[in-house]
């Protein structure tokens, strides 16, 4: 009997042991279910969805995806909080949406990008150039960027932290980050507002990517600097940083076709995962942006299925943190047996 034991539990810690790459994160993959070309934009902790399709926006929870129109989405936080724009008399007017109810933030035409744990939500209204803006606490207030002609605010941190760009003059485009102290320019100056997705976490760490020599070029940073991450080969599109400072994003040669030879990346320790080589190549799905990621390591995102139809997707990676947990306690179990006297394993 304990012989049959051992071996169960043997048995049990290798199979999950054989998940587990060492080095390599592998995923398993979901399709999101949403109809026409879908779009996974961005996952919270609870691995909540929104979903951007042909067919609307969507709120994905629990394997069911809620319409949410007239909601444009743009940010989500752990507590299913959404910031978009509501549509109104064929206008868009930056917004929130609290469970059922969706509540306009300004009389004026705009945007809401991203939206803290707080709630706190950032986006610009329009202008010229672009005016950006924090909502907080009931209230919208422009930034005030000093030596600024317009801008975008992109997101905010738990600290209220804020990224975005700013044109500071004729072709002169640089990012920026505010808080309580008010405006500090970071990076380089751009002679462009081709821009991708800024993203700052928690711990203040950013990451984005702006065009620059022709190509999208991918910058990360901390402190208030910001250094170009070399990929001279490609064009590089940061899209999310989590906690842990993992990044998601897009990369494609120079000379590759953006409808079929765009690949969906993690990036970690300065190096970039193909998200392709990381999934059950019998799936038949080619995954070509990754937009989001939570602090779970869960990605989300769009590419093409086993039809050739662009859908979205959400990879939980394999195994999870717990499973290191089990096959340490399998393997403390199998210790911990003994044979019977006299018996033989």
């Amino acid at each position: 009997m304990i012989r049959g034991n051992r071996a169960a539990i043997l048995a049990s810690v290798l199979f999950v042991a054989s998940s587990v790459v060492w080095g390599e994160v592998q995923y398993v993959l979901t399709d999101l279910g949403v109809p026409g070309r879908a779009y996974g934009m961005n996952i919270n902790s609870a691995g909540q969805v929104t979903i951007y399709s042909e067919g609307g926006m969507f709120f994905y929870d629990d394997g069911h995806p809620t319409d949410m129109y007239p909601l444009l989405l743009g940010g989500l936080n752990n507590s299913g909080q959404m910031a978009g724009a509501a549509e109104v008399g064929f206008a868009w007017y930056p917004a929130l949406r609290n469970n059922t109810e969706t509540v306009l933030l300004s009389e004026q035409q705009g945007f809401a990008l991203a939206l803290n744990n707080a709630g706190q939500a950032v986006g610009y209204l329009e202008g010229v150039g672009g005016r950006p803006f924090i909502y907080s606490d009931g209230q919208l207030t422009e930034l005030d960027l000093t030596g600024a002609g317009g801008g975008q605010a992109l997101d905010i941190n738990d600290s209220g932290t804020i990224i975005g760009w700013a044109k500071l003059a004729e072709e002169q485009y640089r990012c920026f980050l505010y808080d309580d102290t008010g405006v500090t320019y970071i990076g380089p100056t751009f002679d462009n507002d081709w821009c991708g997705s800024w993203r700052i976490n928690n711990d203040g760490e950013i990451a984005g990517s702006w065009y620059v020599d022709g190509r999208d070029q991918m910058y990360v940073g901390a402190g208030g600097q910001l250094a170009p991450v070399e990929a001279p080969e490609f064009y590089v599109q940061a899209r999310d940083i989590n906690s842990s400072g993992l990044i998601v994003g897009m990369r494609l040669p120079l000379a590759g076709d953006p409808s079929s030879d765009a690949r969906a990346f993690l990036y970690s320790d300065r190096a970039f995962t193909d998200l392709n080589s990381a999934i059950d190549p019998a799936s038949g799905w080619v995954l070509m942006h990754a937009l989001g990621i939570n602090d779970g390591g869960q990605i989300v995102g769009w590419g093409l299925d086993p039809t050739g139809s662009r859908q979205a997707f959400l990879l939980t990676p394999i195994p999870e943190p717990t499973a290191m947990l089990v096959i340490t306690l399998g393997l403390a179990a199998l210790l911990r047996l003994r044979p019977a006297q006299g018996g033989v394993l």
